[in-house]
């Protein structure tokens, strides 16, 4: 990308970013505390450097950090509330698109261009369409929050796609972790339908949505835009690796069977051969792949949820609890059950700025 192209890339990142945190300000601030310039301080941010610097979405993902710590909940807020137009050239680029599962498309895709944490996924299956996100391995432990972001944002962005046509009570959102304390806010975000504890994190409406036309639909300057938003952004898009695609196949799998080497070469349209070459030259193997998305999936599933051992060997397509017990213990070097109360131990112990439900 030329010197141009990146000092253009910049300044459309800073514009979203600049619009995110003057809505994130506004829900911090409801009850007048100052908590905004506090979260900022801890970000190691000013009103001074929103004035001067070109903020990344690294910058806005670390503002999130601390917000979170002060508001539980309000990743969720935010990302119901955002409109179109704040998400700058790619949100003016799906208000224009022909249909709203291209808008949907175009807004997964550039996101997959500017964030390294999940990759979001969109499949449709008998009629029913699942909106998920394979949360990439490095940042599995921001499960719930990267559920909040993508699965609240998507409902919004199909709300104000769709307007009349959507409706809550034809949605449902399933999340693989325990209830949280502000689960009403999930019931205010998406309505009556939403699950916890469950196998899968995902957002499930009707497929028929995906086909339905947009009203402020114009295709050439849907084309424009896009085309600009990938000059600004770069083709990092087609850098994925063979590894990183298996992980999303894996983390993304509906239901507990693990698929065996010959269907995933098969779901990624590469013969077997096609498949070890690939995985080889990128110092990896396919039964490494899965033994990594197990344990972290397992990890997470003991962290973030109530779920018994037994019922996490069965999820992990394990023949057994014990065998899965052995294998969890050689990669962590402790029992699954030790690590579960390690992490019950570190939330009693919270540690950071203090809640807003404390006194100033």
């Amino acid at each position: 990308m030329s010197l141009q192209a990146d000092s253009s890339a910049a300044a459309e990142t800073h514009r979203i970013v600049t619009n995110c945190l003057g809505q994130l300000e506004k829900l911090l601030d409801r009850q007048g505390r100052q908590t905004y310039e506090r979260v900022l301080g801890r970000a190691g941010l000013g009103r001074e450097a929103l004035r001067t610097q070109a903020l990344s979405l690294a910058q806005f993902d670390e503002v999130l950090t601390h917000a979170r710590a002060v508001q539980p909940g309000v990743t969720l807020e935010l990302f119901s509330t955002l409109s179109l137009s704040d998400l700058g050239l790619v949100g003016y680029a799906a208000t224009n698109a022909d249909t709203v599962g291209d808008a949907l498309q175009l807004v997964n895709r550039y996101h997959a261009l500017t964030s390294d944490r999940y990759l979001p996924l969109m499949e449709a299956v008998d009629g029913i369409a699942y909106i998920r996100a394979a949360v990439n391995v490095g940042f599995f432990h921001q499960l719930t929050d990267i559920a909040e972001d993508h699965l609240a944002g998507s409902w919004n962005v199909l709300r104000q796609l769709l307007g009349e046509r959507a409706s809550a009570n034809n949605i449902s959102v399933k999340l693989a972790y325990a209830q949280p304390d502000y689960h009403n806010l999930y019931q205010g975000a998406f309505g009556p339908n939403v699950t916890f504890g469950t196998d899968t994190t995902e957002l499930c409406f009707p497929a028929a949505w995906l086909a339905l036309p947009i009203a402020s639909s114009d295709k050439e300057v849907a084309h424009l835009s896009a085309v600009v938003c990938e000059r600004l952004l770069g083709p990092a898009a087609g850098q994925t690796t063979c590894a990183d695609t298996v992980r999303a196949l894996l983390l993304s799998r509906r239901g507990r069977a693990m698929p065996d080497l010959a269907n995933a070469a098969k779901a990624l349209n590469l013969s077997i051969d096609q498949f070890r070459k690939r995985l080889w030259r990128e110092g990896c193997s396919y039964k490494a792949l899965v033994l990594e998305t197990r344990m972290v999936l397992a990890k997470n599933y003991l962290i973030s949820t109530n779920l018994g051992i037994q019922e996490i060997a069965y999820l992990l397509d394990y023949g057994n609890p014990s065998a899965f017990s052995r294998t969890f213990k050689n990669v962590y070097g402790m029992a699954p059950l030790f690590m579960r109360k390690s992490a019950q131990n570190q939330k009693e112990s919270p540690a950071g700025i203090q809640s807003t439900t404390e006194s100033s």
